[in-house]
């Protein structure tokens, strides 16, 4: 299996990308792309302060000589596998985005439903409490992994230890 993607993909049928064709293009200063000129360089080839610091020991251009914008030229059209290639991947982002969607759409609708469930349940019971202010017995028990403890009188007490 020490195959890469490549020749994986060429076994399985896929033709190679066609190679495009170069052509000789001018060069920016005018020349060809022959021979360097010989002799002397001439005098409009460098500007004059190209490599020498600037007044504060700083180069005057920093980076590395020839970046910058790359040439706008004609781009060379997709092939159809290319084209292939890209849609596939656009439906399939387009997949994903769709589930996470749903899938916050889903979370969101079981957290309102939670809301609401809890919100019936505070409306229901906000008149039942059975607080009595003379209660004196302490009451312990579980609730959420932790012990409670609530006052109750005598009544209350029976009531509570027979379920």
């Amino acid at each position: 299996m020490s195959d890469n993607i490549r020749d994986q993909l060429l076994g399985l049928g896929f033709k190679p990308a066609p190679k495009p064709e170069r052509k000789p293009e001018a060069r920016r200063d005018g020349r060809s792309q022959g021979k360097p000129a010989q002799g002397r360089p001439q005098a409009g080839n460098k500007p004059a302060h190209a490599g020498k610091p600037s007044q504060h020991g700083k180069p005057a251009h920093p980076g590395k000589p020839g970046q910058g914008r790359p040439q706008q030229g004609p781009r060379k059209p997709r092939s159809q596998e290319d084209i292939d290639l890209a849609k596939a991947y656009a439906i399939r982002a387009q997949k994903e985005k769709d589930e996470r969607i749903q899938a916050e759409q889903a979370k969101q609708e079981e957290a309102r439903l939670r809301r609401e469930a809890r919100a019936k349940l505070e409306e229901l019971i906000k008149d039942k409490g059975l607080n009595d202010p003379n209660a004196d017995i302490a009451r312990h028990f579980p609730y959420g992994g932790k012990i409670k403890r609530i006052y109750v009188n005598a009544e209350q007490l029976k009531a509570l230890n027979a379920g």
